[in-house]
């Protein structure tokens, strides 16, 4: 896993609904400045997550090495994956999936 820093001021879309049709999606993004460096939003695919679309490269900063990970398939699905961390702890991806408060970053107030 690689961490960058992202430092830019965002346009925070969290409140809005998923249940914009395409004119409004097209819409909204017609009225985001081009100065904005992204988007923070919730994804479809886990409500419970956040994240953020970089628009403007520039606000990237140097990505570092992190954890490593090793996933197993067993022919059907990622069934196990295996953190390289001081524990060697074992994740089950089922647990990915559930409506918990997920944040891969800390985003800044």
């Amino acid at each position: 896993m690689l961490k960058t820093p992202v430092n830019g001021e965002f346009v925070d879309l969290r409140n809005y609904s998923e249940e914009f049709d395409r004119d409004e999606r097209w819409a909204l993004g017609d009225k985001i400045s081009e100065e904005v460096a992204g988007i923070i939003f919730t994804p479809r695919e886990r409500p419970s997550a956040i994240c953020v679309a970089v628009l403007r490269g520039g606000v990237l900063g140097r990505s570092i090495q992190t954890s490593h990970y090793r996933y197993i398939w067993n022919g059907t699905e990622i069934g196990s994956i295996y953190a390289f961390d001081n524990e060697g702890n074992q994740i089950n991806p089922r647990r990915l999936k559930e409506p918990l408060n997920v944040l891969a970053a800390p985003v800044a107030q």
